[in-house]
């Protein structure tokens, strides 16, 4: 990064020397030598994604993250994180998310703009191969939000009662979507 504007050793701009060009302004001199003003476009999220500058935010408080940046990290830990390979060995190395979604700011957009409830049916679960089956990645062109009662439809495992996926036996002759 490099100094921009220098008012005062409590007031400077910087501006990170990447294809970005963020620009941090009002920041100290002092954080400058350190280190310690963040880029947001550092890949810092499973090694391949990055928070980006914009008005989407990873944390909703202290405590809780945001339902956008929660979606979008499950998405790069199914696919990127080495310690979850054997919870998802259908995704880990398998599946991606497309370059522009490695920017969180972007994902998050999308988010907001496609995401919908469906309080009888369950949580929504975003779904890359309901459109394109077989599909292996996360873009804007092959996901969709879908209710998990749905969703489990999909999915490609054995049932150990004979019965469709999706599909649990209650009681004698009736029967339940999961």
């Amino acid at each position: 990064m490099r100094i921009i504007k220098h008012v005062s050793c409590s007031d400077i701009d910087v501006e990170f020397q990447d294809k970005y060009k963020h620009v941090v302004r009002n920041t100290t001199y002092s954080n400058f030598t350190k280190g310690q003003i963040k880029n947001p476009y550092d890949i810092t999220v499973y090694g391949v994604g990055m928070i980006g500058a914009g008005k989407y935010k990873a944390r909703a408080n202290e405590k809780r993250m945001t339902k956008e940046y929660v979606c979008w990290q499950h998405i790069l830990e199914r696919c990127y994180d080495y310690k979850q390979r054997e919870r998802h060995p259908a995704y880990y190395h398998i599946c991606k998310i497309c370059d522009e979604w490695l920017n969180f700011q972007v994902f998050a957009e999308w988010y907001d703009n496609n995401f919908y409830e469906v309080p009888t049916l369950g949580r929504m679960h975003i779904d890359k191969d309901i459109l394109y089956p077989g599909n292996k990645i996360y873009s804007p062109e092959t996901c969709i939000f879908v209710p998990q009662r749905i969703n489990m439809l999909f999915v490609n495992r054995p049932n150990k009662s004979g019965l469709p996926n999706g599909i649990t036996k209650l009681k004698k002759r009736l029967f339940s979507l999961i």
